[in-house]
């Protein structure tokens, strides 16, 4: 099956050497922003190396409530390989289970392969089908194959001319004897850094209603610090945000800046935050237009439970006045992922975490709607080259609005329905700090 093209949310510019969100889909990052199996629908994702050299690549999938990894394992591309998988619910003997599916005869180690007799790699997700509904998916470029010595070669599931040989080849240096086997947080016997070289698409596919969304993929480039590598067990939940080098690139007071800060994960967090949110809806009478918002916020790695942060929204006309009806007024944001559906009664996911609008109640049939959130956080970023030190303030919320639109005028017998997403806007708060007091 072919994927569509995903679109990278787009904040900063590109600038070498510091950490930045990447315009053109190519990073060692990538942060699937949101996944469902909820009412019949399947999640697929596509990943390819683009380097003419062996990836080594982390996969981790994590739950909505607090961001546990529920399924981390490794898989290994060769120079322009790509490695599929869906998420999707099957009914057993003991109830439904999400599991991971794959047809790709790439080598994860230590879970089924592919072969002639096997044709499809099923690893059920043991946990409660409630919390794996919705969740969120990271992808890690964690190293590349160091074969410039040809002995090494041997270490991987390839030929030097990328052909599958042997997916046991892997697994048999985690175990006893093993380049990787011990104890160590990082294996990287072998390994040189990672390059940059994936590009990470994914879609939510309702196949009974024949509807396909395209998921918004946040990559970023020039993750990890220069010259190192992050290879890691299989089963291991690392390397993963915390691992970012303490810095970035973004735009201050019109121009790009190359700013440092204190952790690695303040610098992806000051990439990602907002202050607010916008994103325009509409209503037709030919076109039912049904949506759903999912909302990630990565203020920590296990962020929000105690529900602190409210929400709080408003509909504006295009006219620039703001709707009476169908506001949203102090619904609280718990846990690492909320959704908000903008039709209680026919929404496109379920979940634990869900805020209800019913917009049957707007007066305007198009405009923006605008979403506020307090409890900010804020974090300070120094000028590499002038010292200037910045406040950043928001939240680091990656966004995705999800629409099902019915054409109700289609031909009779024609399925007419489409499915739409896109990203959400918006952008931190920055200030000028001058003798350690705020401008």
């Amino acid at each position: 099956m072919k994927f569509k093209l995903t679109l990278t949310l787009l904040l900063t510019s590109c600038l070498s050497h510091s950490a930045m969100l990447n315009n053109h889909g190519k990073g060692s990052f990538h942060i699937i922003p949101f996944f469902s199996t909820d009412e019949n629908l399947n999640t697929q994702v596509t990943i390819s190396n683009t380097a003419h050299e062996i990836s080594a690549v982390k996969i981790h999938i994590k739950e909505s409530q607090n961001g546990q990894s529920l399924l981390s394992y490794n898989v290994y591309l060769s120079h322009y390989d790509t490695w599929t998988f869906a998420l999707g619910d099957v009914m057993t003997e003991t109830g439904s289970k999400t599991v991971h599916a794959s047809t790709d005869r790439s080598c994860p180690p230590f879970m089924t392969p592919v072969t002639e007799s096997n044709p499809i790699s099923v690893t059920t997700i043991n946990d409660s089908p409630t919390r794996l509904k919705n969740g969120y998916i990271e992808i890690i470029e964690m190293s590349t194959a160091d074969l410039q010595n040809t002995n090494n070669y041997g270490y991987f599931p390839f030929t030097n001319e990328g052909e599958v040989h042997n997916c046991s080849t892997p697994e048999a240096q985690f175990n006893q004897g093993g380049i990787w086997h011990g104890d160590a947080t990082y294996v990287n016997a072998a390994m040189k850094p990672p390059e940059d070289s994936l590009i990470v698409e994914a879609s939510i596919i309702n196949v009974p209603q024949g509807t396909q969304y395209p998921i918004p993929v946040t990559t970023f480039s020039d993750f990890f610090e220069a010259g190192k590598s992050y290879h890691t067990r299989p089963d291991s939940p690392l390397p993963t945000l915390a691992q970012a080098k303490p810095q970035a690139s973004l735009m201050v007071e019109g121009k790009l800046k190359t700013l440092d800060f204190d952790t690695g994960l303040e610098a992806v967090q000051t990439l990602l935050l907002k202050n607010k949110l916008e994103t325009p809806y509409f209503v037709s009478r030919n076109v039912a237009a049904l949506g759903s918002i999912s909302l990630l916020n990565m203020a920590g790695l296990s962020s929000n439970p105690s529900c602190d942060i409210l929400i709080n929204g408003k509909f504006y006309h295009r006219s620039g006045y703001s709707d009476p009806n169908d506001q949203l007024q102090d619904s609280p944001f718990c846990n690492d992922l909320t959704l908000i559906s903008l039709n209680s009664t026919n929404g496109l996911f379920d979940s634990t975490n869900q805020i209800n609008i019913d917009g049957s109640g707007l007066t305007a049939s198009e405009g923006v709607f605008e979403i506020n959130f307090d409890n900010h956080i804020q974090i300070t970023g120094t000028d590499s080259i002038t010292q200037q030190q910045y406040s950043f303030s928001g939240l680091p919320i990656v966004g995705i609005v999800f629409n099902r639109a019915t054409n109700a005028n289609a031909s009779p017998g024609l399925l007419a329905q489409y499915g739409l997403s896109f990203p959400i806007k918006g952008e931190a708060n920055v200030t000028t700090i001058d003798n350690n007091d705020e401008k």
